[in-house]
């Protein structure tokens, strides 16, 4: 059976991606521009379509940047594993393979494109903001202008949701880099029991530039998270429906509030623990205690305690 050649191959995928995804849309933007045309209002679409053009390419390179920066910090000279192999010394337990770079390339190129797209949906809240005026309205909780809500706390929600999916993103093409180059590996050493080396139990073994480099992550995503904690959470407490209506209720304030600062203080002190593991050459442990250390107050301060108050 004859094989068949690459350029064949990538006729027949860029057809099919045209046939249900490109050419749908086309279809979908004639039919809006004629109707736009018909009733006067073209220049509507026309604005759409160039915010959604500036918001895909803008958030796209930024985001293929930020992954790229990472996998060209994750490709730089690793340090080798030591394993304790038996009573005579240790042996390098990295694996001599080929890190996945150009495969995890395209990886962070099609994630950055999926992320642009996404966030070119938000291009209405975008003109909202841009366009925005105050209400001269301050809401009696917080004294904000009421246009806060209505133009900013969208656009900073989806912001900050987004940062946080590529801070995500960056960790798992972060750790897939070091587990094909061997930066993680699982390692097997022989160990003296007596007279008769013995084979130890499987180890994760993670070199200190992996660990490095993923608690970094780790710590710009705590300090994304407490700030999502101020900036999004707490002024959403006036759209809360815990209560009889929307709004904040007893509950929201005098629990969820309080709860939500410490959460997000205590993001804080985790992401300056991960920073100081680091600094100590003791990033796994320090991150390990610190996730765990935030994920226990966080669910203490922001379940439990306003759970117990609701009662």
């Amino acid at each position: 059976m004859p094989l068949v050649s690459p350029v064949v191959k990538f006729v027949i995928v860029g057809s099919i991606i045209f046939l249900l995804f490109v050419l749908p849309s086309l279809v979908s933007f004639g039919a809006s521009w004629l109707w736009m045309g018909e009733i006067g209002f073209r220049t509507v679409l026309v604005r759409e379509l160039t915010t959604r053009l500036a918001l895909v390419a803008g958030i796209g390179l930024a985001a293929f940047g930020f992954l790229r920066l990472n996998l060209r910090i994750a490709r730089g000279p690793s340090r080798p594993l030591p394993v304790v192999m038996d009573d005579i010394g240790l042996r390098n337990a990295a694996p001599t393979r080929r890190p996945a770079g150009n495969l995890l390339g395209v990886a962070s190129l099609a994630a950055s494109v999926f992320l642009a797209l996404v966030a070119s949906s938000g291009w209405l809240a975008v003109l909202k903001l841009v366009h925005g005026v105050r209400f001269g309205i301050n809401e009696a909780m917080f004294g904000r202008d009421v246009a806060f809500y209505v133009f900013t706390l969208p656009v900073l929600s989806g912001a900050l949701a987004l940062l946080v999916a590529l801070t995500v993103l960056a960790v798992l093409l972060v750790v897939a880099f070091h587990v094909s180059s061997g930066g993680i590996a699982m390692s097997v050493g022989l160990v003296p029991r007596g007279d008769i080396p013995v084979i130890a139990p499987q180890e994760i073994r993670v070199s200190r530039d992996a660990a490095n480099h993923v608690s970094g992550l780790v710590a710009l995503y705590l300090v994304l998270a407490a700030l999502q904690l101020w900036f999004v959470d707490i002024p959403g407490l006036l759209f809360s429906s815990t209560g009889p209506m929307v709004g904040a209720s007893y509950t929201d304030v005098h629990a969820r509030l309080p709860g939500l600062n410490i959460a997000a203080v205590a993001a804080l002190l985790a992401a300056g623990a991960v920073i100081a593991g680091i600094v100590r050459g003791k990033a796994r442990r320090y991150t390990a205690g610190a996730i765990a250390a935030y994920a226990a107050v966080s669910i203490l301060a922001r379940v439990v305690y306003p759970a117990a108050v609701q009662k």
